[in-house]
């Protein structure tokens, strides 16, 4: 007889739940994998049943082909397989950049990690770094311009995209058109802060957009300022 709380190899009796139509006693079953399941009585207490079925499903992908070490996936290499846990075998891998890292075997032949995440990185930089000035001090003022104009969370963004104000299309996803448009049209960089080019919409309500910008010092940019 099932006695409740009783645990059965995987399975823990939580209560009785009627009995079928050979009125045999039906139990509700936790087991160890967390699953709840009713279960015939006599099957659990005769252990023709040890689980809600995980165990089967465990000792399928515990079949599951080995992969050798040295195989390789993406940048890859396989050192060792460390264990099998949570229904996944573990591998330890060695990238191309050199890091160390563990993958799951079944992520690694399907193709979902490549790497220990250096090519996100790199592809990262180089989507900032594909002109090749990202150092440039051009480059500050572009990002600032998309920033007040489109972020909103931007402390000035109120007095820019707020009012309506936007970076026009040729420059907003090209940094080097408007580096290219800024030394056609008279920047400098100057290293002295007072003495420095800002960028200046010559109508204080328009676009940044080439035939609304000019390059100005402080004073004159300052005398610009429309009137609140």
């Amino acid at each position: 007889m099932i006695k409740i709380g009783k645990k059965y190899n995987k399975l823990t009796a939580i209560k009785e739940v009627g009995s079928n139509k050979h009125k045999r006693k039906n139990y509700l079953f936790k087991c160890e994998c967390g699953n709840e399941k009713i279960i015939l009585g006599d099957s659990v207490e005769y252990e023709h049943t040890k689980s809600c079925g995980c165990a089967h499903k465990d000792a399928a992908n515990k079949k599951i082909k080995i992969l050798q070490n040295g195989s390789k996936y993406g940048k890859l290499t396989i050192l060792k397989h460390l264990k099998y846990e949570n229904k996944h075998h573990i591998y330890l891998c060695k990238c191309n950049c050199g890091n160390i890292v563990k993958v799951y075997g079944c992520h690694l032949q399907s193709g979902h990690t490549k790497s220990c995440g250096c090519i996100v990185k790199e592809q990262n930089v180089k989507k900032l770094t594909t002109h090749g000035l990202s150092a440039d001090p051009l480059y500050i003022i572009w990002c600032g311009i998309k920033n007040r104009c489109n972020d909103k969370n931007a402390p000035n963004y109120k007095y820019y995209g707020g009012r309506g104000i936007s970076v026009c299309d040729e420059w907003l996803h090209n940094f080097k058109a408007f580096y290219d448009w800024a030394n056609e049209n008279g920047y400098e960089y100057r290293e002295i802060y007072k003495d420095k080019l800002t960028i200046d919409r010559i109508d204080v309500n328009g676009n940044y957009e080439p035939n609304n910008c000019k390059w100005a010092d402080w004073k004159t940019q300052n005398n610009n300022k429309r009137s609140l």
